[in-house]
């Protein structure tokens, strides 16, 4: 039960990090300071997907040296990080790009998740080893 409550609180903090994150590149679009960025795309869920592949890395590699318990690795790694990226709304924006006819930004997207958050995830495990 100890290790389905410390998942469950990682969610919950990913989660809540997750929305925060949404409204803050909301606010950075609807105020103009991101005016190179064009307003379908997806940023937010770009950004914490990308984020959230660079921290799972660094986790990991933290987690094979042995230095941290197994409790904290559910508490961070399933809880914190499942709760704060999002493959599924990376593929409904995905979906959603295609069917409004955005096909550049649809292929930019996907290569830039995928592609990056591998990479991300590389780094992040590279640099805490």
């Amino acid at each position: 039960m100890k290790e389905v409550i410390l998942v469950f609180i990682g969610g919950g903090l990913g989660s809540v990090l997750r929305y925060g994150t949404s409204l803050l590149f909301t606010k950075l679009k609807s105020s103009g300071q991101s005016a190179a960025i064009p307003y379908d795309f997806p940023v937010s869920t770009l950004a914490v997907n990308l984020l959230g592949c660079f921290v799972l890395g660094c986790l990991t590699a933290i987690f094979t040296k042995g230095i941290i318990s197994n409790d904290w690795r559910l508490l961070l790694c399933v809880g914190l990080c499942g709760g704060f990226t999002t493959f599924s709304t990376f593929s409904a924006e995905s979906v959603a790009l295609l069917r409004s006819g955005h096909t550049g930004m649809f292929l930019s997207y996907v290569l830039a998740s995928v592609v990056l958050g591998i990479l991300l995830a590389w780094l992040g495990w590279k640099i805490c080893r």
